[in-house]
């Protein structure tokens, strides 16, 4: 997946589409779902069920449980759940486009953690250019020291 500096590009890039800048529960949100990771003890069952993909709901059916479940059109909320809803909906199009053809490179007997060894090589190293180059950095870190951290039920 992603690593959190494409997740917040991807934040920046889409409100920049309505000429602002990502309030900071968009951004937080944005983030939020790979916060698992930090978590002690956490497993890979923990990760598919933060990402809502034990669900298997395809890109509009999770659209349509984050504005009736979640409340994303709820203005209190919406930052929030926005941004791990474009969270969720990017590392589904980076599985796609990204992992997939990536992983199809490689014979089928190359193993998972050879794989993993590649592909975070890259990635992190993607992950640390975007932190170097993107010039609202700054602004995103400001912006998430004042975020809302609060539950996200039931995650």
């Amino acid at each position: 997946m992603p690593l959190p500096m494409v997740h917040l590009s991807v934040a920046v890039a889409l409100s920049e589409i309505d000429g602002r800048f990502p309030s900071a529960n968009f951004l937080l949100g944005s983030l939020a779902p790979d916060a698992i990771h930090m978590r002690p003890n956490s497993v890979k069952h923990d990760k598919e069920h933060v990402h809502l993909m034990d669900l298997g709901l395809s890109p509009s059916k999770l659209l349509q449980l984050f504005r009736i479940e979640y409340g994303m059109d709820n203005a209190q909320s919406s930052g929030f759940v926005g941004g791990y809803l474009a969270h969720l909906l990017t590392d589904r199009l980076w599985w796609q486009t990204i992992i997939t053809p990536f992983r199809n490179k490689f014979p089928p007997t190359f193993s998972d953690p050879d794989f993993r060894s590649l592909y975070y090589k890259d990635t992190d190293r993607i992950d640390l250019d975007l932190y170097r180059q993107m010039p609202w950095r700054p602004q995103v870190w400001t912006s998430l020291a004042s975020a809302d951290a609060r539950d996200f039920p039931p995650f």
